[in-house]
């Protein structure tokens, strides 16, 4: 689950191949509520074992982190205390299109994020959008969910 089964759903270097990352190679940190914690044991899931560092390899893009969410303008965390406060992220639609939140019919609900879950007892569980209620959530990562592929654009490309 999580980043072990997202990356699979990532764009290869042979699908994007003006894009790299800066760095293949992350420490995927497990985190609870609002605490991230750097994961240096491994967390066993269904489909693989996240080992740290976590490996990109052969990709062209990444997960994004609650941490990166948390640091645009777009998102709230009330308090500091909760993920999961209903509508905490208002104005990060953009995270959500192509959705269920834009059009019913479509069969996803939300991208994952690279975080896993911390908490005693979610082993298994990573961090995710919920399209409906415009939160984060926890959940064991089955079924419809996405990824938002994230690249790193070295600031000497962008022209202002």
């Amino acid at each position: 689950y999580g980043p072990v089964t997202a990356i699979q759903a990532l764009p290869s270097k042979n699908v994007w191949k003006n894009v790299k990352l800066k760095e293949t190679s992350r420490t995927i940190l497990a985190c609870s509520n609002s605490n991230c914690i750097n994961n240096s044991i491994s967390l066993t899931t269904p489909n693989g074992t996240i080992v740290n560092p976590f490996a990109y390899a052969g990709k062209a893009a990444r997960l994004l982190t609650i941490q990166e969410l948390y640091s645009t303008n777009c998102a709230t965390l009330s308090g500091k205390t909760s993920l999961g406060t209903n509508g905490s992220l208002g104005a990060c639609n953009f995270l959500i299109e192509d959705t269920a939140y834009a059009d019913s019919s479509k069969p996803t609900y939300g991208p994952w994020f690279e975080n896993a879950r911390s908490d005693e007892g979610y082993p298994h569980h990573v961090w995710a959008i919920s399209y409906n209620s415009r939160k984060v959530l926890s959940g064991n990562p089955t079924g419809n969910r996405s990824v938002r592929p994230v690249i790193d654009v070295p600031l000497d490309r962008i022209e202002y």
